[in-house]
């Protein structure tokens, strides 16, 4: 018999390999190996208060009354494993001082991501972390996506862009497709990025806060535009957000309906001249300024045609407990797989033998 620290024999790599066999389920079920669909309620997560916006006695939304900015079909939730969620501490910044919007400068909007799949423009989304990237959870139809960051033109490789798959996506575990409630979903990238001018997080809101009416915020995306033109720039356009009465007022008069359209854990906003996400802006970050920081308020969802009516965002602030509940309990299961890869790694020699 030959023991681990026979560096001369093939023992001791067997009896790695071994232990490493006896450990991969574990393992791959903390670092994000694939994972059966869950139904709601299944997976046990305790979002608590704000982890549950808008579902319960609400009227439906028709299909003539709503359209996504990307059409997609309901997907249930599933368990993300990643190692943590810090807030990066220099999110929020750049270094540089949609439907009817203008290009957008490269640079400007560092936390921009393109949602693709099979080389094909999905959604947009927004880098929060070096390896996750928040949108919108109508976007999430199969299972083959990649992210592109660090560039402004879609399908034209740029020397500062960087592509990478994506590892799993977990859609908000109480997604409605009728109601529109829990518009929301996390991706984790199959391995961090590197942070540079051009690939930054963005922050998003630590403590629960109502931003004020005609608060200016900025969307972003590769929506369509006038005339149904699919741009290959990143585009920008100017949102006044709107009071959440107000919003449905103005749902209720175009409809001549009793019924608030617009509900908790949603926020409107709008622009003067009808410039405003459309189709393939979803998921897409909508960005305000705080103390020359930029702060993710809201997830493109959806609205009525491009610029009818206010466009409607998924209320971030209603949900940072629900991404964090979900991340802190994956970064769990995640410490678990690796601890016990090292315990078993730091056996004494005299366990680890084979014949």
């Amino acid at each position: 018999m030959a023991s681990l620290s026979d560096r001369g024999g093939t023992g001791g790599f067997l009896s790695l390999l071994l232990w490493l066999q006896l450990l991969g389920p574990l393992l791959s079920e903390a670092s994000g190996g694939v994972a059966r669909p869950r139904h709601p309620g299944e997976h046990g997560w305790q979002s608590g208060a704000g982890g549950q916006v808008g579902v319960g006695k609400q009227p439906r939304l028709t299909p003539s009354a709503v359209f996504f900015f990307r059409w997609g079909l309901q997907s249930p939730g599933r368990v993300l494993s990643v190692p943590s969620f810090p807030n990066h501490p220099v999110c929020g910044r750049r270094s540089m001082r949609i439907y009817g919007g203008t290009k957008a400068p490269q640079r400007k909007w560092p936390w921009q991501v393109s949602l693709q799949s099979y080389n094909t423009h999905v959604c947009g989304g927004s880098l929060i972390t070096n390896q996750l990237v928040l949108t919108a959870a109508h976007c999430v139809v199969g299972r083959d996506y990649k992210v592109m960051l660090g560039n402004n033109e879609l399908f034209q490789f740029d020397e500062n862009e960087v592509v990478v798959p994506v590892k799993d996506i977990v859609p908000h575990q109480y997604y409605d497709v009728r109601q529109v409630t829990n518009d929301i979903a996390i991706a984790l990238l199959d391995f961090p990025v590197n942070y540079s001018s051009y690939i930054q997080p963005i922050c998003l809101p630590e403590r629960p806060f109502t931003v004020k009416a005609e608060t200016l915020c900025w969307v972003t995306g590769w929506g369509r535009m006038e005339g149904n033109v699919r741009p290959r720039f990143l585009r920008e356009a100017e949102q006044k957000i709107l009071s959440q009465k107000k919003c449905n007022q103005k749902y209720q008069r175009y409809f001549r309906t009793p019924f608030n359209l617009v509900r908790e854990g949603m926020i409107c906003g709008y622009h003067d001249v009808r410039r405003s996400p459309c189709w393939g802006d979803s998921g897409g970050p909508l960005a305000c300024e705080v103390n020359n920081t930029w702060i993710q308020m809201g997830v493109v969802s959806w609205g009525y045609f491009c610029g009818v009516l206010p466009s409607v965002y998924t209320d971030v602030i209603q949900y940072k407990k629900w991404i964090h509940d979900i991340l802190n309990q994956a970064s769990h299961i995640y410490s678990m797989g690796v601890s016990m890869l090292l315990i078993c790694l730091m056996l004494p020699e005299a366990i680890l033998v084979t014949v």
